[in-house]
C-alpha cells in the first residue's frame, strides 16, 4: 500500500531524463540525464557516489543529438553484460526531425566502454520497450516498436537485417551498413609520425564469406579517410576472380598505409558492397599498427 512507501533523495549531483532508462546492475545505476549517460555506484545502503563526468562523454556527438522534446521517452536494459539505450537521435544537433527512438547506444560493462550505435533500415522503426525474454534455454533481447512489432535483436550474423513497421507483419529487408573504427593511434607520442603497415585478425561468419574495405585516416596533418585495400584485392589469386574470407574461417591481413603523416591515425573497417548487397559481417578480433617515428626504429601497438 501508499502507506509502507518511503520517498528518500538519493543524490542531487545529477538528475534523470527518462524513467525507463535507469538499469541497475551490482551496486551500480546507470541512467540518462541532461547531460548524457550518468553512473551511480552505492557506497553503503543509502549512499551514492557520482561520476564527476558523464560515462557518456567518448560519444558526446551523439549525445548532442538526442531530440530534447522526445528525450523522456528512451529505455534501458542491461543484457549481455552490455547497457542497451534506444534514443531519440536527430540527423544533426537541433534538427528536430526524430519521430521517436530510432538509434541504440550500447556499453560494454567489460570492457568500460561505448561499443556501437545501433540504427534502422526505416525511419519509422521507434523502439517502444527493450525487454528480455526466454527463448528454449536461453535469454534472448527483444524489441518493441510502435507498431507493436516484437523483434529479436541479433538474430543472426548475416549483412542484412530483417523487420516489420506494419501491423500486418508484412516483412522488409535492409542492408546493415557496418563500419568499426579504432582509437587513434599515437604510439605514446605527440610527434609526428609515418603510418607504415597494418595487421587485422578477422574471422567470418559461420553462414557467409565476407569482404571488407580498409580505409586509413591521420590527424595533424589531415588526412582523408583514404581506402588502402580489401579482401578481394588480397585473397585474388590473379585467375580474374576476386577472393573472399570463406564462411567460418579465419585470417590475419597485413598491407601497407602508404606511409601518411600524422600525430594519430586511425583504421576504419567498412563493409564491401557488391551491386546492393554487402558481402558478409566479419568478426575483428585484433588491430596492430606500425609507424615509424622521427630518428627511431619501427614500433607497433595493438
Amino acid at each position: 500500500t501508499l502507506g509502507d512507501t518511503v520517498l528518500r533523495e538519493m543524490t542531487r549531483e545529477v538528475g534523470c531524463v527518462a524513467r525507463k532508462s535507469i538499469v541497475t546492475k551490482g551496486n551500480t545505476i546507470l541512467f540518462l540525464s541532461d547531460d548524457g549517460v550518468y553512473a551511480l555506484d552505492f557506497i553503503d545502503q543509502y549512499n551514492l557516489r557520482g561520476t564527476e563526468e558523464p560515462l557518456s562523454k567518448a560519444i558526446q556527438p551523439y549525445i548532442d543529438r538526442i531530440n530534447k522534446g522526445l528525450a523522456a521517452s528512451s529505455v534501458g536494459i542491461y543484457f549481455n553484460n552490455r547497457y542497451f539505450l534506444a534514443v531519440p537521435l536527430d540527423s544533426a544537433v537541433g534538427a528536430d526531425d526524430a519521430t521517436g527512438n530510432n538509434a541504440i547506444l550500447v556499453f560494454n560493462m567489460k570492457n568500460k566502454a561505448w561499443e556501437s550505435v545501433d540504427t534502422f533500415g526505416n525511419n519509422d522503426f521507434n523502439i517502444n520497450n527493450l525487454l528480455k525474454g526466454q527463448a528454449e534455454e536461453r535469454n534472448e533481447l527483444y524489441i518493441v516498436n510502435n507498431n507493436g512489432g516484437v523483434h529479436l535483436a541479433d538474430a543472426n550474423d548475416v549483412a542484412q537485417d530483417n523487420y516489420s513497421i506494419s501491423t500486418t507483419g508484412s516483412e522488409l529487408q535492409a542492408g546493415i551498413d557496418y563500419e568499426l573504427k579504432t582509437r587513434g593511434y599515437t604510439f605514446n607520442d605527440y610527434g609526428r609520425k609515418k603510418f607504415k603497415k597494418a595487421t587485422v585478425q578477422m574471422q567470418s561468419s559461420d553462414s557467409n564469406a565476407s569482404d571488407v574495405d580498409f580505409l586509413f585516416a591521420t590527424e595533424d596533418p589531415d588526412s582523408e579517410n583514404n581506402f588502402i585495400t580489401d579482401i578481394a584485392t588480397m585473397l585474388d589469386t590473379s585467375i580474374g576472380l576476386p577472393g573472399q574470407l570463406e564462411a567460418d574461417e579465419n585470417a590475419d591481413f597485413s598491407f601497407r598505409l602508404g606511409n601518411p603523416r600524422g600525430v594519430y591515425g586511425v583504421l576504419t573497417i567498412k563493409r564491401k558492397i557488391v551491386g546492393s548487397t554487402a558481402i558478409g559481417r566479419p568478426k575483428v578480433t585484433s588491430v596492430a599498427i606500425e609507424s615509424t617515428k622521427t630518428s627511431r626504429q619501427t614500433i607497433t601497438q595493438y
